[in-house]
């Protein structure tokens, strides 16, 4: 016999999925596969990006163009990864954001860090 969820507790496991990514996020500007490559988001000038700035800047404007009809899926999972390959290696994201994705320095920017760099 299958073991159906419930919508209730399917929510419940979606949150406290979520939430621990989202922290993950905060602290060190890092997805979790972000960590495994030893790569974070950084702000132009070098400093960690913050979780609004991720969130709010590199997120939501792409999310917000695939939700145009016929072009916006088109944009956002073609157009946009392409940059990747410019000069710069920087994606439309990126851009908009004023961020980049950079290798992690040394061991000790790697893992938990307390203080913003």
């Amino acid at each position: 016999m299958l073991y159906a969820l419930s919508p209730g507790k399917c929510d419940l496991i979606a949150i406290l999925i979520t939430i621990p990514l989202i922290f993950y996020v905060e602290i060190d500007a890092q997805t979790v596969g972000k960590h495994f490559m030893s790569i974070r988001i950084e702000n132009l000038d070098g400093t960690q990006a913050t979780l609004a700035t991720i969130l709010l800047k590199r997120m939501l404007p792409m999310q917000i163009v695939s939700l145009i009809p016929g072009i916006g899926q088109i944009l956002v999972g073609f157009v946009d990864p392409l940059f990747i390959f410019t000069k710069q290696r920087r994606c439309v994201h990126d851009y908009i954001a004023n961020t980049r994705v950079t290798r992690l320095r040394s061991q000790e920017d790697i893992g938990y860090s307390t203080h913003r760099k």
